[in-house]
C-alpha cells in the first residue's frame, strides 16, 4: 500500500487513478485503501494552502469575510492571545490616493475613539484600531444574530410588541450616546442588530460625528444611507441628536409598515422628498395602525429638527401610547383607488381625509381675514359657483334617532373590519338618520369606489358640512380643485370651502388655501397672508406647513 501511495503520488492528479486501477487489477481493497490516503492528502494540501493564505491584520487573524459595505470588508477574526474572537473591519485606503487617504483614515479611527467612549449593552464594542500595511483596521464585539435589514429582506413579520421592543432598545442606546455628545449620522436597519437573545446591538459608528469638538462637525462631506437620512444631512446643515431621531423613525415605519416613507427613482428625487414631502399615512398604509401612530411619527419626520422630539425614547414613547389606541377604520377601497388616481387630487384627498380624523368637529371658530376683495364670506356661496347641491331641510333629531344612528355607525365599523358585505348598508342607514361621522365616511366610499361617484359624494360631504364638520369642509374644497372623476374644478369654490373649514379651526384647510394663495391659483395672490396660514397650520400640528415656512423664510 506505501509503495502504490508513494507511487501514485509522484503521477499526474489526473491519471492517479488509472494508475491504481492498472496496478490493483482485480485487489478493489488495496485500490480503495490507496484512494482513501490519496483523498487525505489531498485534503490536507488544500488546509494548509488556506492556512497560509489566511488575512492577518496586526496580531489579529482572519478567517473568512461576514460582511461587505461600502467602505470596506468586515472579517471573522481571533485575537491569539487571548482567544476572543472578534469582528474586524478592514478599510484599504491607500488606493485613494490624495487627499482622501488622510480624510479616510481619520474616518475610521474616529469610529474607533466614538465607539471606545461608549460602554452600553445596546452599542458593539470597540477593542482595538491599528494599521497593517496600506489596510487600517479596526477589531469590535462579534454578534451572532442577524440585523433588521435582514429581517426586512426576507419579509419576516414582526409583532408590535417586538418592533416597540426593537425602537426602545434602540432609542435607549442612542440615548446614551447622545448624552456623550456623539451622532451616529447613518441609523437604518443595516446597523441595527438582533444577537441571538434578542438584544439589539448597533453598529458602525464610523461616521459618528463627536459634536463636543467643532473641528469635527466642519466638514461639508455627506455621509450617510440616502433613503433614512435627515434634511438636514441631506442639505450639509449642523446635525444633533435629532438627525438620529429622524432616521429611526424613517427605520419605525418601516417595521411597522413594510414600506419606506420616503422612496425616489434617483438620488434627486429622494432627497427631495426627504427635504420637502411630508411622508404618507403610516396607517393609511397599514389599516391594523391606529392613526394617533401617524401623529407620533410624522412629529419625529419634522423636516425641522426643532419639531421633533427631545429625544429618541420620547418618540418611541409617544409610538407605545399611540399603538394603545383604536385602529382606524379600514379604507380598502380608498387605498387602492389612490393608487391608480391623479397624484396632485390623490395627495390633497388623502391629507384632507387624514386631518379629518385629527382636528375637532366642530372646532373653535378662528376669525380669519378674507382672503382677497373677491373672497365670498364665509356663509355665502361664490357667485361662480354651481347652484348648491339641493339638501331637503334639517330637522330636529329625535334623541333615539340619534341614539340609533350613533349605534349603526358603530355596527358599520365592525362589520367592515369583519369583511361583511352589510356594512355599506348599515352606514347609509345611519348617515340617512343624521350621523355626521356616517356621513363623511360614506362620501368617502362613493368617491373612493369603482366607479367613483363623486356626485353624491360631493351630497354627503354637504350634508355633513352642514352640520359643521370641518373635515367635510376640507374634503369639498380637495374635491373642487382636483375632481377625482374626469370633471372639471372649481378653484373658487375650493378655496370657499377651505376657508370656511380654516375659520372653524382645521389645520389641513389652512394649509391647501395657503398653497392657493402663494400660487395665486383661484384666488389673488396674497403671500404674507398664506405665512399667517401656515404658521397657524403648524401650530396646530401641521409638519407640512413648517415645512413650508421654511422654503417661504427669504421671501
Amino acid at each position: 500500500m506505501r509503495e502504490l501511495f508513494e507511487e501514485a503520488l509522484r503521477q499526474p492528479e489526473g491519471q492517479r487513478q488509472s494508475f491504481l486501477d492498472a496496478k490493483c487489477g482485480d485487489d478493489r481493497e488495496l485500490a480503495q485503501a490507496v484512494a482513501r490516503l490519496l483523498s487525505a492528502r489531498t485534503k490536507s494540501e488544500q488546509f494548509l494552502s488556506r492556512r497560509n493564505e489566511t488575512k492577518r491584520f496586526g496580531r489579529y487573524v482572519a478567517s473568512h469575510e461576514i460582511g461587505r459595505g461600502a467602505m470596506g470588508i468586515v472579517y471573522e477574526a481571533v485575537d491569539p492571545l487571548i482567544g476572543r474572537r472578534v469582528a474586524l473591519k478592514a478599510l484599504r485606503i491607500d488606493s485613494a490616493g490624495g487627499p482622501s487617504v488622510q480624510f479616510l483614515t481619520d474616518r475610521l479611527f474616529r469610529e474607533a475613539q466614538s465607539g471606545g467612549m461608549l460602554s452600553h449593552p445596546g452599542i458593539v464594542t470597540v477593542f482595538d484600531v491599528g494599521q497593517e500595511g496600506g489596510e487600517t483596521f479596526i477589531a469590535m464585539e462579534l454578534v451572532e444574530g442577524q440585523t433588521l435589514e435582514d429581517l426586512l429582506s426576507a419579509n419576516l413579520h414582526c409583532e408590535r410588541t417586538k418592533v416597540l421592543e426593537i425602537l426602545k432598545q434602540s432609542a435607549a442606546a442612542l440615548d446614551y450616546a447622545h448624552q456623550r455628545g456623539i451622532v451616529h449620522r447613518d441609523i437604518k436597519p443595516a446597523n441595527i442588530m438582533l444577537d441571538r437573545n434578542g438584544i439589539v446591538k448597533i453598529t458602525d459608528f464610523g461616521i459618528a460625528s463627536i459634536t463636543l469638538s467643532p473641528l469635527q462637525t466642519a466638514t461639508a462631506v455627506v455621509m450617510g444611507t440616502p433613503t433614512y437620512m435627515s434634511p438636514e444631512q441631506i442639505q450639509v446643515r449642523k446635525v444633533d441628536r435629532r438627525s438620529d431621531q429622524f432616521s429611526l423613525a424613517v427605520v419605525a415605519f418601516e417595521l411597522f409598515t413594510g414600506a419606506r416613507p420616503f422612496q425616489g427613482d434617483s438620488l434627486a428625487s429622494l432627497a427631495h422628498q426627504i427635504v420637502y414631502e411630508e411622508p404618507p399615512s403610516a396607517s393609511g398604509i397599514n389599516p391594523q395602525l391606529p392613526r394617533a401612530v401617524d401623529k407620533a411619527l410624522r412629529r419625529g419626520l419634522a423636516k425641522q429638527a426643532a419639531n421633533r422630539y427631545n429625544t429618541c425614547s420620547e418618540l418611541v414613547s409617544a409610538l407605545d401610547s399611540a399603538l394603545r389606541e383604536a385602529p382606524r377604520r379600514p379604507r380598502s377601497k380608498r387605498v387602492s383607488y389612490l393608487a391608480g388616481s391623479g397624484v396632485a387630487a390623490a395627495l390633497l384627498l388623502a391629507g384632507a381625509i387624514a386631518y379629518r380624523s385629527l382636528t375637532p368637529s366642530p372646532g373653535p371658530r378662528v376669525q380669519l381675514p378674507a382672503t382677497h376683495a373677491e373672497a365670498p364670506k364665509a356663509a355665502e356661496v361664490p357667485p361662480t359657483a354651481p347652484a348648491p347641491v339641493a339638501v331637503p331641510p334639517r330637522k330636529a333629531a329625535a334623541p333615539d334617532a340619534v341614539r340609533s344612528g350613533k349605534q349603526l355607525y358603530a355596527d358599520a365599523v365592525e362589520a367592515e373590519k369583519a369583511g361583511q358585505a352589510k356594512a355599506r348598508a348599515l352606514l347609509e342607514e345611519a348617515a340617512k338618520l343624521g350621523e355626521v361621522k356616517a356621513m363623511v365616511d360614506l362620501g368617502e366610499d362613493l368617491l373612493f369606489g369603482k366607479p367613483p361617484d363623486s356626485t353624491h359624494a360631493e351630497e354627503w360631504f354637504r350634508k355633513a358640512a352642514d352640520k359643521d364638520d370641518t373635515g367635510a369642509m376640507d374634503l369639498l374644497g380637495a374635491l373642487y380643485q382636483n375632481p377625482l372623476d374626469g370633471k372639471k374644478g372649481n378653484l373658487e369654490r375650493a378655496a370657499y370651502w377651505y376657508e370656511k373649514a380654516a375659520q372653524a379651526g382645521n389645520a389641513q384647510a389652512m394649509y391647501n388655501l395657503a398653497n392657493m394663495l402663494v400660487d395665486g391659483v383661484g384666488v389673488s395672490k396674497n403671500l404674507p397672508k398664506a405665512k399667517e396660514l401656515f404658521r397657524r397650520s403648524a401650530e396646530a400640528g401641521n409638519a407640512g406647513a413648517q415645512s413650508r415656512l421654511a422654503q417661504l423664510a427669504g421671501k
